[in-house]
């Protein structure tokens, strides 16, 4: 199976039913091989929304393919991206969207769609895809089983693919480091300083 996560709290804003839409939209042979697991919270979701997507799952019969966990603890969510071979962000508009980075340094592949700070936050190490189109993401998953299953056959050239976007991968999260927050805020004390000097 391809495994798939989404992790955000259960707000429209999210996407939850356009990821939905996109799975119901696969091909029969991609539908049976896909698990989807729903990562977040209800606490703020408006009346009804979680009865809505579990109403569309079960009219589209994707019961088998989709699981909610709710309120899932740091432990339980590492145990999440560890289990992901895609992570999914469906944002309408997003601002720096920490799952994403989360799920790059767990070595999930990612597809998002390119909203707010999206692109710069995945930079070069995943898709961007336009917001509220079912029919992008879903082609973004057709392509996903493809590469899925050329890694699993073992081809040389999906190897090699794999082994560069880690590469890339690696060099993108340094700037999220701890290091480089560390190193980024000193230099901006020590600008502040050397202004505050000079204005004496």
């Amino acid at each position: 199976d391809l495994r798939i996560l989404v992790v955000g709290r259960l707000v429209p804003a999210k996407g939850h039913d356009l990821i939905l839409d996109a799975i119901a939209l696969l091909p029969r042979e991609c539908l049976h091989r896909v698990s989807l697991r729903i990562v977040g919270t209800d606490r703020h979701s408006p009346s009804g929304y979680l009865n809505k997507l579990t109403k569309f799952i079960a009219e589209n019969e994707l019961e088998d393919q989709v699981a909610f966990c709710l309120d899932h603890d740091d432990e339980a969510l590492i145990k999440d991206y560890h289990w992901a071979d895609l992570f999914v962000s469906a944002s309408a508009h997003e601002g720096f969207c920490v799952p994403i980075v989360e799920a790059l340094a767990h070595g999930c592949r990612v597809v998002a769609t390119n909203v707010g700070a999206t692109s710069s936050t995945l930079g070069a190490c995943g898709s961007l895809l336009p917001t509220r189109e079912p029919q992008s993401l879903a082609a973004a998953l057709r392509d996903e089983f493809t590469l899925f299953d050329a890694r699993r056959d073992g081809t040389e050239e999906a190897l090699l693919s794999e082994l560069d976007r880690r590469s890339r991968t690696s060099e993108h999260l340094v700037q999220f480091s701890m290091a480089s927050f560390a190193e980024r805020t000193l230099h901006g004390i020590e600008l502040l300083a050397d202004h505050n000097n000079r204005g004496r």
